[in-house]
């Protein structure tokens, strides 16, 4: 029995101190000696209980080896009133731990290098989008967080059918729901990676901080941030960011579908290249094009294929004599070299191949459930997109197949993905400005002979939620 000392006047501590009074508090540290002592008193259970939550005895003695060690290393301040409670808590933490940096480690950020490589290879390009998207991977790489190149890549991995949205929200450890609104929340860090990247352009207008931190090294993901703090008490960049985000909306309408929900358009001053990001569905483009574009004129998402060569459709043969076989002259241009100009060439003679089609046009098969629901919201309480899909049949081949979408004063059009004999796209997101109106939903086939297939699929209804 434990006699209180304030019985006889004396400080409040507590006489007879042993084992079974350190599970009712001992109001000070413990030694390092009495802390080993606790630590080989219930090593057995801590043992259980840890195999109980890691699965494997191995991990198991790894666990209460680490939770020994920190008590070694910290010793706790506060008093120990039931040393099991105590040894539970410290192994959870130490676990919950091992899991944050696992997610942290840089293994994942190369895991998502990896998949971002594999998905932007040419084989794999063609299964998520016609689109270039390893142009814009290689330029996000270094602008954004190893977080964000993981959903990217998995972004890319479900819409191209390498991965199933449960494989990606186990790999991703979210929820359908915040899989979707994670989705959505990379078009922001999207656009500012693409602001990020044209400040630290190596161009005359470049400012000498917004440098200064390009040349610094420092880990991978933080670039952007840095550029972004920069800019906040940087007149001069705020400027050009606001010049930028202008011609952005100057040379691109908004548009609500895919992932971004966005076509961003970045004009380079020093080289007039253009640097245009768009998501379709979830794939990613950028393009460089040396023709200057002037404010106000729209660039179309169908000029930016190119992540394989354009095949142009070849034309059937004409008969000889026919007006069409008459090749017209361009205008003479003056030119200032002394080299004369040379004469017109005759057009060449179509291939064997485009003389053997028979000019059958393709046939667009859609079924009821061509479009997966026919309405959608805008939030996130409810559906914010649905799925496409059709058969195309095509004896002579097909050369591309788009869909286009319409609503109030937009319209886009879309490669879709082709995943077996069945090609796919999705309608939405669309911000809230679009709630209470209807999406008028085409697909255009064209064949490999030019042949020419249009199929209405009808209207998807966009509601506030």
């Amino acid at each position: 029995m434990a006699i209180r000392c304030s019985d006889l006047g004396l400080p409040c501590v507590l006489l007879g101190v042993t084992a079974e009074i350190y599970d009712i508090g001992i109001p000070r540290r413990l030694s390092r000696a009495e802390l080993t002592l606790l630590c080989q008193q219930n090593r057995a259970w801590l043992l259980a209980y840890c195999q109980k939550r890691v699965g494997n005895q191995h991990d198991a003695e790894d666990l209460v080896q680490a939770v020994f060690e920190k008590l070694q290393r910290r010793p706790p301040k506060h008093p120990i009133v039931n040393p099991r409670v105590f040894l539970a808590t410290v192994a959870l933490n130490l676990t919950k731990d091992a899991i944050r940096s696992e997610a942290r480690s840089p293994r994942s950020a190369s895991y998502a290098m990896e998949l971002l490589d594999q998905l932007a290879a040419e084989e794999v390009v063609g299964r998520t989008s016609s689109l270039d998207a390893k142009r814009f991977i290689e330029m996000a790489k270094p602008l954004l967080t190893p977080r964000q190149l993981e959903v990217l890549a998995y972004n890319l991995a479900l819409e191209g059918g390498v991965l199933t949205e449960d494989e990606v929200c186990v790999e991703l450890d979210l929820k359908p729901s915040a899989l979707r609104v994670t989705f959505q929340r990379l078009a922001e860090h999207v656009g500012e990676a693409i602001v990020a990247a044209t400040l630290a352009a190596d161009d005359a207008m470049r400012c000498p901080e917004v440098a200064k931190a390009v040349s610094k090294p420092d880990p991978h993901g933080t670039l952007c941030t840095r550029i972004h703090k920069h800019v906040k008490t940087c007149a001069a960049c705020r400027e050009r960011k606001a010049a930028t985000l202008e011609g952005v909306r100057k040379a691109i309408f908004v548009v609500p579908i895919g992932l971004l929900g966005t076509l961003l358009t970045v004009k380079k001053v020093a080289v007039a290249a253009v640097v245009a990001a768009a998501a379709i569905g979830g794939a990613l483009i950028v393009t460089q094009d040396t023709k200057i574009v002037e404010p106000g004129v729209a660039m179309p998402a169908t000029v930016s294929q190119v992540a394989s060569p354009v095949v142009q459709p070849e034309m059937p043969a004409q008969p000889t004599g026919s007006a069409s076989s008459v090749v017209s002259t361009p205008p003479a241009i003056r030119s200032t070299s002394s080299t004369p100009a040379k004469p017109p060439q005759a057009a060449p003679p179509p291939s064997p191949v485009a003389q053997t089609r028979n000019g059958v046009a393709p046939t667009i098969i859609a079924g009821p459930n061509a479009i997966e629901h026919r309405t959608i919201g805008t939030g996130d309480r409810c559906r914010s997109s649905t799925r496409v899909k059709v058969g195309v049949h095509a004896p002579d081949g097909v050369e591309s197949v788009k869909m286009t979408v319409h609503i109030r004063d937009t319209t886009v059009t879309i490669s879709m993905i082709r995943i077996g004999e069945t090609w796919y796209s999705q309608v939405g997101p669309f911000p809230e400005r679009y709630a209470g109106h209807v999406a008028d939903v085409t697909v255009v086939v064209v064949g490999a002979g030019g042949q020419k297939a249009t199929k209405d699929l009808g209207q998807v209804q966009v509601v506030a939620c």
